[in-house]
């Protein structure tokens, strides 16, 4: 856009008129998302839009070149709407010419089976242009059906796999719709100001270079890229899940990356690294389910029973051409084939299912435990929980007062003694110190902090076990125990506590409702051979902790 568009403008106000063809709403809610405007208002009678910015000459800047996108948008939305509206229309002229080949007359069969082939070929120029030979070695195959007499071959075969691939492109944009629900993608690049630097100083920065500390601006639309705590404003987030409902935060409330902004525009406080977010631990859990040498399987035998035979090729080719070897041999010459077309069908469509509820299997074997368990045990890598650690408990090794250990832990947490008890530690510091630990000079003294694991690979040393308790729904939640270390001697333990998400507890309580006795969560493992599970208490009462060692053999 060009300065001949600004109307009027002065030193921290523009006057810009807005193409005819561009959609001044979409153009108004872009613009008032650019860091440095202050509002946006609109005037359709005149086309034209009002822009109160800072009055930075880059902000003036990148208001023009917002607008001049925003038109360009609306445009290339309209052509694509009308594009993909003849797009839609010519996908179906294969199928119409097909379908049409066993009513026309026999002299007009072979042309229109030809028809179809062409049209078939004409409506797949990105397959063409990604793998021509195998398009036109099939159509080569069928072009000398069609010669050869046999239209109603290639009728059969032109609609079959119309069939197949439209219901393949449904299935793959409907997994892309649930990937997106479950793992939405974060921008290329978020509006954020490092931790120290100068108010004036925001700028756009990527998305890996964020880090803890920035203070991050989003916009509605906007997927948090990073979990962090809201200081400045207020939004609603969109649900979780279909049936979730959206949720208002405002200053002082924790979100998750991955969660999408709805309305409202706030800057938040990133307490973890991209790499550590929230949004990365499910994309590993994506990864490990795609990666897990789970068996395919197949459905059981008392199911196949209920599974009717489908309309196969092998149907379809024998009502269009009456030839029952070719039919048969499409078979293998075993009608119990027909049913193995549906297996693998019935199988996608039930992992399909399940990954809508929150389970990601590579195949029915996963199914089929679960059928059969009675105890489900979790380990939770920083996804089910907030995130947010606080001390649950602090106790001496000799029963003395915990006050020393209560100043030794705020100086490692640097924060004030006095609001020890209320504060909250990001879920970055906490994995700090269960993977490295901290130290202390108090006086003469070394003190250190560490998990069990380094506890025993560099002291040698042994925390007792915790003895079983039984607890109340309100107390589930996720824990991490530390040891302060003096001299070679452990003089005290610290019980970290993280609740678990509200969500998250729903779906724990159905899956207890649907037949699970206990349900046991650890923490990511930090190496240690005991580890004490979180305890989450179904509707229906208190259960039993039941304590299972961080073995992968022992927990299988």
């Amino acid at each position: 856009m060009n300065d001949s568009a600004i109307l009027h403008e002065t030193r921290t106000r523009l006057r810009l008129a807005v193409a005819r063809d561009a959609d001044i709403d979409a153009a108004r809610e872009y613009l008032r998302s650019l860091p440095g405007v202050r509002e946006v208002r609109a005037n359709p009678t005149l086309h034209c839009l009002v822009v109160q910015h800072d009055g930075a000459a880059l902000t003036r800047a990148a208001v023009l070149q917002g607008l001049r996108g925003a038109s360009a948008q609306s445009r290339r939305q309209r052509g694509a709407v009308f594009g993909d509206g003849l797009a839609k229309r010519a996908a179906w002229t294969p199928f119409a010419l097909a379908a049409a080949v066993p009513v026309l007359p026999r002299s007009l069969r072979g042309g229109a089976a030809l028809a179809s082939i062409a049209a078939r070929i004409a409506t797949q120029p990105e397959r063409l242009r990604r793998d021509a030979p195998a398009v036109l070695l099939d159509a080569s195959s069928l072009i000398a059906l069609a010669i050869s007499g046999q239209p109603g071959s290639v009728s059969a075969a032109v609609l079959l796999r119309w069939v197949s691939e439209l219901m393949s492109t449904r299935m793959v944009r409907q997994a892309d719709d649930m990937l997106d629900h479950l793992v939405p993608q974060e921008a290329g690049k978020y509006s954020a100001l490092r931790d120290g630097a100068d108010a004036s100083a925001w700028s756009w920065w990527p998305l890996r270079a964020l880090r803890s500390g920035d203070r991050v601006r989003l916009f509605p639309g906007d997927v948090v890229p990073l979990d962090g705590c809201i200081v400045a404003g207020t939004c609603t987030l969109a649900p979780a899940a279909a049936d979730h409902a959206a949720r208002s935060v405002a200053p002082g409330d924790h979100v998750a990356a991955g969660e999408r902004l709805s309305e409202g525009t706030v800057e938040m406080r990133a307490e973890a690294d991209a790499a550590s977010s929230r949004l990365e631990r499910m994309r590993a859990h994506i990864r490990h389910a795609i990666g897990a040498r789970d068996p395919i399987g197949r459905l059981a035998s008392n199911i196949e029973r209920l599974v009717s035979l489908p309309v196969t090729a092998a149907a379809i080719v024998y009502a269009f051409t009456g030839d029952a070897a070719r039919a048969a041999g499409m078979l293998h010459a075993d009608p119990k084939k027909g049913l193995d077309l549906a297996v693998p069908l019935a199988r996608e469509a039930a992992l399909y299912a399940l990954a809508r509820r929150g389970l990601l299997a590579s195949g029915l074997e996963a199914v089929d435990r679960l059928a059969a368990a009675h105890t489900l045990v979790l380990q939770d890598t920083g996804v089910l929980a907030t995130g947010r650690w606080t001390i649950e408990s602090v106790r001496t090794a000799d029963g003395g007062e915990p006050e020393p250990v209560r100043r030794w832990f705020a100086a490692w947490a640097d924060t004030p003694v006095d609001v020890l008890d209320r504060a909250s530690f990001p879920d970055l510091l906490v994995r700090q110190w269960i993977r490295h630990g901290a130290l202390l000079r108090d006086g003469d003294r070394e003190l250190h902090l560490a998990s069990p694991a380094r506890l025993q690979r560099v002291w040698g040393l042994h925390l007792p076990d915790r003895p079983e308790q039984l607890a109340s729904e309100s107390d589930a939640a996720l824990r991490r125990e530390l040891a302060v270390v003096a001299q070679g001697r452990v003089v005290a333990r610290v019980v970290l506590m993280s609740p678990l998400r509200p969500a998250a507890i729903e779906q724990l309580k159905t899956l207890a409702w649907l037949g699970f006795k206990r349900i046991a969560i650890f923490v990511e493992g930090d190496g240690s051979g005991d580890a004490e599970p979180a305890v989450v208490v179904p509707a229906a009462g208190l259960r039993r902790v039941v304590r299972v060692p961080d073995d992968r053999g022992l927990r299988t």
